[in-house]
């Protein structure tokens, strides 16, 4: 059964699988934990049920944990490794199905189906629109040059910041009103640096 007892849980488990492991910059702990709030904080604007915020929250967790074996498909490892926590925990199939679809829908680029998805796609890249966007660029973009050997010069960075930036969508009106203008002024100082180097 789903229920607050799960979710406390299920974090103590995920914490400890992070701790046992290199902490990456970026896809970390405190990645899942920041996710996860936005999750509920979201949830709370869409009016959810109990179930869809113990839903999200699980989602949340383990949506990156594929990554402390590798970057590459890390959603999937991340939905196996969450399905069979789950289900040795005894959660039911449905509900178990719900975690693994909410954590597909955190692959970059997929369309949402629904309000659920929707939560989760803002959640994950909720940092987009906040003051927490340049020291989270910061760790993405040394986690890619330490984890993947991808290493950028600043102008290359920037570049290719402001092209992720303006192909991003937000989802939730909730989002698009409180969020993307803060995005916005992010690509604005963005572009400002770039004319400011030349």
């Amino acid at each position: 059964m789903i229920n607050q007892e799960l979710i406390t849980s299920a974090e103590k488990w995920v914490s400890d699988q992070y701790q046992r492991s290199t902490q990456l910059p970026y896809h970390n702990l405190a990645h899942s934990l920041y996710v996860r709030d936005a999750c509920v904080r979201l949830a709370r604007e869409e009016a959810c049920a109990l179930e869809e915020y113990f839903l999200l929250s699980l989602a949340a967790l383990f949506h990156d944990i594929g990554h402390l074996d590798d970057s590459a498909k890390h959603e999937e490892r991340s939905v196996h490794i969450a399905t069979q926590y789950l289900g040795d925990q005894g959660l039911n199939p449905s509900d178990i199905e719900s975690v693994q679809r909410l954590i597909w829908a955190t692959r970059y680029g997929t369309s949402s189906h629904d309000k659920l998805e929707s939560i989760i796609k803002d959640a994950d890249l909720y940092y987009l629109g906040t003051d927490d966007y340049f020291p989270q660029s910061k760790a993405y973009r040394a986690e890619l040059a330490t984890a993947e050997g991808q290493v950028f010069d600043e102008p290359a960075w920037i570049a290719l910041q402001i092209k992720f930036l303006q192909e991003h969508k937000y989802h939730l009106r909730e989002s698009m009103q409180h969020l993307e203008p803060i995005k916005q002024n992010h690509i604005k100082l963005l572009k400002d640096e770039i004319r400011s180097s030349h």
